[in-house]
């Protein structure tokens, strides 16, 4: 049995697993096709990919793919914990330029999903945390986009751990201004 929660960006949601306990320890489905069809999402998840962070305070993001190759995602976490986080990049939706946070960690099983048209990025709260994506669309190096994660226009509120130093690759630190990057038009 799951639970699906509406997020509060448009067409973003949650879906919270069951685990099943025994002397043995737990038991959980991870996926299932029919969970998508249930929830109206018509993405037709392909491709799997995991990352792993041996520190807290990893920060990964903001990525997508432009409209030429877009990608949805299902996220979740293996080990450890994560504030994952979506911004709305989709210039006709009603909740564009907005963002919404959620934890996910290990000991709460759920999925979330992102629709195309999301920027996507998380901040590590443990360390070694797995964190496991399914996409419905390949990587794409050469429709690869991205917003700054620290950007004062969408101004994440990241709980950034004063103990630990904050872990991003140079890649990541070099990514355009909200008001500079790549946006969604139209149907994805």
């Amino acid at each position: 049995m799951i639970n699906i929660e509406d997020l509060p960006l448009k067409d973003a949601k949650v879906i919270r697993l069951k685990r099943h306990h025994d002397s043995r320890g737990w038991l959980t489905e991870d996926f299932r096709e029919s969970w998508l069809r249930e929830m109206g999402i018509t993405n037709k998840f392909m491709f799997d990919y995991s990352s792993f962070s041996t520190s807290p305070n990893t920060l990964r993001g903001m990525h997508a793919q432009t409209e030429v190759c877009p990608q949805a995602k299902l996220v979740s976490v293996f080990n450890g914990s994560i504030l994952d986080v979506i911004v709305d990049a989709r210039v006709d939706s009603p909740t564009y330029g907005q963002y919404c946070k959620i934890n996910i960690n290990k000991d709460d099983p759920c999925i979330v999903y992102v629709p195309r048209g999301f920027y996507h990025g998380f901040l590590t709260l443990e360390p070694n945390t797995y964190v496991n994506y399914k996409v419905d669309n390949y990587y794409n190096a050469q429709t690869e986009c991205a917003i700054d994660a620290k950007d004062v226009t969408i101004n994440i509120q990241w709980p950034l751990d004063p103990d630990h130093t904050l872990v991003m690759s140079d890649k990541d630190i070099l990514h355009p201004t909200w008001n500079r990057c790549y946006k969604f038009q139209g149907t994805l």
